[in-house]
C-alpha cells in the first residue's frame, strides 16, 4: 500500500479463489484524539491463478447518520469517536472504474506492472442495504 494526496493504492497477492472484500479499516488522529472507523465495500471476488486483477477505487464521504444507517466506526471510546465523527455519522460509498487514471499511477510506482496484463474487473456498485444487513449482525 501507499498513499499519494490522500489516495491509498492497494495490492496484495492471495491465493486463487474465491473472496468476500468486506471493507477497509481507517483510523484518523488528531493531537490527543484518535478515532477508527470501517469504511464498507462487500464485493464477491474471484481470482485466478496467475492473474494480476484491477478491482476498482472504493471512496468514502463520512457525512451524518440518520435513520438507523450503518455507523462509520464504533461508539467507544466515546470521546474520540464522537469528536471523529465516526460514531455519528456513516459512509456514502462510491465504487468505481478508474482503471486508466489507477493503473499509471500503480505502474509507476511498480514497473514490473508495465509488462504484465492486468485484467479488468471492476467492483459493481455498492449495496447499502447488504452494508447495513452485514452491519446489524456485528
Amino acid at each position: 500500500m501507499f498513499e499519494q494526496a490522500g489516495v491509498y493504492y492497494v495490492r496484495m497477492a492471495v491465493p486463487a479463489g474465491r473472496y468476500v472484500l468486506r471493507g477497509t479499516g481507517g483510523f484518523s488522529a488528531r493531537v490527543f484524539v484518535v478515532g477508527n472507523c470501517f469504511l464498507p465495500i462487500h464485493q464477491d471476488v474471484e481470482l485466478h491463478a496467475g492473474q494480476v486483477v484491477y478491482l476498482g477505487r472504493a471512496t468514502g464521504t463520512i457525512r451524518e447518520r440518520r435513520d438507523g444507517e450503518f455507523r462509520a466506526g464504533p461508539v467507544i471510546p466515546l470521546v474520540d469517536q464522537a469528536v471523529m465523527g465516526f460514531s455519528g455519522g456513516t459512509f456514502d460509498v462510491l465504487l468505481e472504474d478508474r482503471y486508466e487514471q489507477d493503473m499509471k499511477v500503480f505502474r509507476e510506482k511498480f514497473p514490473v506492472l508495465k509488462s504484465v496484463q492486468v485484467s479488468r474487473e471492476a467492483f459493481s456498485p455498492f449495496d447499502r442495504a447488504k452494508a447495513l444487513a452485514w452491519w446489524k449482525k456485528q
